[in-house]
């Protein structure tokens, strides 16, 4: 099958047009409070307000619905192209980037404790397909972007807006540069700080390697 909606690279564009930075596809290995060896993170995105973690899903339409499995009840998502199916998945975007969201920020106050006054804020990005199941999922519109969403930047600012309202003002703290220099280590631990040391870039590439193929 032919592959016809690209999320991913859709969202790459939103966030270029804003000049903000950013990491795509990010493995965090052995999460602090979860039993998985490894989460995948769709983006990390770095901005004036704090950081921001976004869930794509791609496809042209969705079903969801409750499935019994044993004797739990599950939420059964599939995602579809034209009526051709991608994936299906027991869990819910927004369970996903709630839980990436809350590993991530838990393994960077585990480094440091002024993240508490950092804001981790959250949102699902569906480029081509109108989303219709904001108040059966008990999730804000406002953080969500479909296909009927006209503009990137103002959703951007209500994902941290949800965030924002529920601390006192002038609670929330910019990223220093220690800070974000401190993210970056907490990342890419072992990162050779040059590239001119070839023998360490290359123990560091194949370490890397080694830890998306197998975890850590």
């Amino acid at each position: 099958m032919t592959r016809i909606t690209f999320p991913e690279t859709a969202t790459k564009k939103f966030l270029d047009a804003l000049d903000l930075k950013y990491i795509h596809s990010f493995y965090l290995q052995n999460p602090v409070n979860s039993k998985k060896r490894r989460q995948e993170i769709d983006f990390i995105v770095f901005h004036d307000r704090g950081i921001l973690i976004l869930e794509c899903k791609g496809g042209t339409s969705y079903t969801r619905e409750v499935v019994e499995i044993g004797n739990e009840l599950k939420e059964s998502w599939t995602y579809f192209e034209n009526d051709e199916p991608l994936w299906g998945k027991f869990e819910s975007p927004f369970e996903q980037v709630t839980q990436n969201l809350e590993t991530f920020r838990s393994n960077l106050i585990a480094s440091d404790s002024s993240f508490k006054k950092t804001c981790f804020a959250m949102g699902c990005v569906f480029p081509d397909f109108k989303f219709n199941d904001a108040g059966a999922c008990n999730v804000d519109e406002k953080t969500i972007f479909d296909k009927d969403s006209a503009d990137f930047e103002e959703f951007i600012n209500n994902c941290f807006d949800e965030e924002y309202k529920k601390r006192d003002k002038g609670f929330y703290q910019s990223i220093s540069e220690s800070q974000f220099d401190l993210i970056k280590k907490t990342l890419f631990p072992g990162e050779p700080e040059s590239l001119e040391k070839t023998h360490e870039m290359r123990d560091y590439s194949v370490k890397k390697i080694k830890q998306y193929l197998y975890g850590p």
